[in-house]
């Protein structure tokens, strides 16, 4: 449930069970020696918040865990809207992945306006490897919510 292991600071892995499973909001919010956590498919669904981290008296969340997960999967729609560090297929992705159309290494408000053009075919899809990336939302189009997402990215939002 929500805030079930909130604050255990001890924790540092997590097994889960089979059939579908949800991670409620804030589950695992300051689990600061939760670093690096594989969330495998039969999770499809993770609320909001569940693996941030925040200050004391504050209301600014952070996510430092890594996230090794398949493509398209609930944990890589979750990192990627929320700017976390993922292992897919055994490589590693940084923020300044998601969302870098341009393949520059870092994610700008160029790269929304780039999207944008993408999302309204005024310019190619790029190849499959930066449409994942770019494809924030996971729902295999690159759309006005991705856009959005690149922008929070970019504004440091994420």
């Amino acid at each position: 449930g929500n805030s079930a292991f909130k604050g255990c600071t001890a924790l540092t892995g997590v097994s889960f069970g089979t059939g579908d499973l949800k991670i409620a909001s804030y589950a695992f919010e300051n689990c600061v020696a939760l670093s690096t956590i594989t969330i495998p498919d039969n999770v499809t669904e993770i609320g909001r918040y569940a693996f941030a981290l925040r200050e004391a008296n504050s209301n600014t969340f952070t996510h430092s865990i890594k996230i090794t997960c398949s493509m398209n999967s609930a944990a890589m729609i979750y990192a990627k809207a929320n700017g976390i560090n993922v292992i897919i297929n055994g490589t590693d992705h940084t923020l300044s992945d998601f969302g870098d159309i341009d393949r520059d290494g870092k994610v700008t408000t160029d790269d929304a306006y780039k999207a944008l053009r993408v999302s309204a075919s005024l310019e190619p899809l790029p190849d499959e490897d930066t449409f994942f990336l770019c494809d924030i939302n996971s729902n295999g189009v690159l759309d006005t919510n991705d856009v959005r997402a690149i922008l929070k990215i970019a504004s440091g939002l994420a």
